[in-house]
């Protein structure tokens, strides 16, 4: 945890992506998760698999599924489960 703590104290969004070779996405790191044993690893406190959204979704359906969840951003990825990147409500 040592290494990816500052990378998650630093997002603004509170939380760090876990990816695996080739960007493929394995799960979310929120900074509560950062609580106790510093010698644990990402995947041990990750939350595995988050969902995410397609790279070629519709604006639209992504802003009503966004908002109908409450939701601030949503994890974009490929077909394969790659990451692309992140998309915020507010720049719909």
């Amino acid at each position: 945890m040592g290494y990816v703590r500052p990378r998650v104290e630093a997002s603004p969004y509170g939380f760090a992506l876990v990816v695996a070779d080739g960007d493929v996405l394995l799960g979310r790191l929120r900074r509560a998760a950062l609580e106790g044993d510093p010698d644990r690893c990402a995947e041990d406190v990750m939350e595995p698999g988050p969902s995410t959204v397609r790279i070629d979704a519709a604006l639209d359906a992504l802003a009503e599924r966004l908002d109908g969840g409450s939701l601030k951003t949503a994890v974009v990825s490929t077909p394969d489960g790659a990451l692309v990147g992140l998309v915020r409500r507010e720049d719909l």
